[in-house]
Parts: structure tokens; C-alpha cells; sequence
């Protein structure tokens, strides 16, 4: 049983590549359907970039029921209890827990 204390989903790209003139066509983005998570935020750090500008840097780690197929390099949109959006991150890792029927990811 999860925990959930906010909901991720899977984004994935659509379209794209090129038109009968043979001009570029932009690919669109779109998120599949919301999967309830318990949520955790391992790092954050800021820092200045030089550029008169802050950067904040963010790691979770995010439990999910088995099976969703997600995978180390997919995009994952992350949303917290209240529905702000926390950011589009890539996945670094996806490890399915089957003694306790739960998938981790790390981004």
C-alpha cells in the first residue's frame, strides 16, 4: 500500500520530424495519466550560476505501485498533495520492490 503524498506521470513526445515540403515539424509534449506517489525529497541545493541568476537543484525519491513500466531515462512530470507542479525531471533509476509490491525511482 502507498503512502501517496502527490501523483507523477510519464511525458512523452508526439509528432515531430518533417512535413510533405520537407520543413521541420516541432514534436509536442503531452503527460499520460496521473499515478498516485509517495514522494521524498533527498538533495536540494542552490547556487549562483554566474550569470546573476540562482539554479536549485532537487532530488527525490518516489514510490509507486508495480508494474507502470517506467524506466531509467523516461521524463516524469512530479506533483505534490495540493497539485503544484514540483518540476519535470529525467529518471536516473527504476527498481521494482516485489517483496513489498512497489517500484522506487530516483531522479
Amino acid at each position: 500500500m502507498i503512502i501517496a503524498n502527490g501523483t507523477i506521470s510519464v511525458i512523452s513526445n508526439e509528432g515531430g520530424g518533417f512535413d510533405a515540403a520537407g520543413n521541420p515539424v516541432k514534436a509536442t509534449a503531452s503527460e499520460g495519466e496521473k499515478i498516485k506517489a509517495n514522494i521524498k525529497r533527498t538533495s536540494r541545493s542552490q547556487y549562483d550560476s554566474g550569470q546573476q541568476a540562482w539554479v536549485t537543484k532537487e532530488g527525490y525519491q518516489i514510490i509507486i505501485g508495480i508494474g507502470s513500466g517506467i524506466k531509467p531515462g523516461d521524463r516524469i512530470a512530479v506533483y505534490g498533495s495540493e497539485g503544484q507542479k514540483l518540476g519535470e525531471f529525467q529518471t536516473q533509476d527504476a527498481q521494482d520492490l516485489h517483496a513489498v509490491a512497489a517500484t522506487q525511482i530516483t531522479i
